[in-house]
């Protein structure tokens, strides 16, 4: 009769195969939880914002750049919209200025926007084109007052609004610089600021700022200048800023190149 194995034996044995039950009921458990966890998260908005998270996650490692479509700027628009424009609306819309239009495109929604691009190609194309207008604004606006150099570094950069005019002639027929200053780029963004507000039919009522912004411009740099060239340097910012503010006229921009700083004269000045 051939022996057993020895007892310690079996009680080893004994005890692997309980291990492996309990083994095997541990992983049971642990997918039907992983199941359940999976369950949550469909049926909750976790989903999307797990999966962006790693995503994320993995183009960090790889050093790619990656990102959802309204992360790159597109944004998703409903169904079309009515926005049943009354009769003085459609009209303020169609406008020739597209300053009319600003009160009516400001109400318009993404989907009422669509409708018209769908159903009403005239409305839209005046809505696109008041909305041009309107970003332009906002540009010239920006760069036309505040740092200089903030508008130096647009002006040079690929990032420029490719239809705004950027020209300049310096400071037209008085001198750029002397040994007391250097007014060159005060009066290229005094141009900026003439021309551009000329285009946008703004001229009138933004002449005054951009004056003003012009001898900020100059007062700060003649700051920069030693204390024996300071006064020197101030008195001929007074009398530039004097010279724009009350000779400075309509005929100003590309056409009518100026002859006094900032490309601003009077036809006969």
């Amino acid at each position: 009769m051939t022996a057993g194995p020895p007892k310690r034996t079996v009680g080893v044995m004994s005890a692997l195969r309980g291990q492996r039950g309990q083994a095997s009921t541990e992983y049971v458990g642990v997918v039907i939880a992983a199941a359940l966890l999976v369950l949550v998260i469909v049926a909750s908005d976790l989903g999307p914002k797990l999966a962006g998270g790693i995503e994320n996650a993995v183009c960090q490692v790889l050093g790619e750049e990656c990102g959802s479509e309204e992360e790159s700027g597109s944004e998703e628009v409903g169904s079309p919209v009515d926005p049943e424009l009354t009769d003085d609306e459609r009209v303020a819309l169609l406008a020739e200025d597209p300053q009319d239009a600003q009160g009516v495109l400001e109400s318009l929604s993404p989907e009422e926007l669509e409708w018209l691009r769908q159903n009403d190609p005239g409305a839209y194309e005046a809505a696109t084109r008041a909305q041009t207008w309107a970003d332009e604004r906002s540009t010239v606006d920006d760069f036309a007052t505040g740092d200089l150099d903030d508008f130096l570094d647009y002006k040079d950069s690929e990032e420029q609004d490719p239809d705004l005019d950027y020209s300049d002639d310096g400071c037209s027929n008085s001198p750029d610089s002397t040994f007391l200053y250097d007014f060159t780029e005060a009066c290229e963004r005094h141009d900026f600021g003439y021309r551009n507000y000329k285009r946008l039919g703004l001229f009138d009522e933004e002449k005054g700022n951009v004056d003003d912004q012009f001898l900020e411009d100059m007062r700060d740099h003649c700051a920069t200048r030693s204390v024996f060239k300071q006064p020197g340097c101030y008195a001929a910012a007074e009398a530039y800023h004097q010279a724009v503010s009350e000779l400075g006229g309509e005929n100003c921009g590309p056409l009518f190149p100026g002859r006094l700083p900032g490309s601003c004269a009077s036809e006969n000045g």
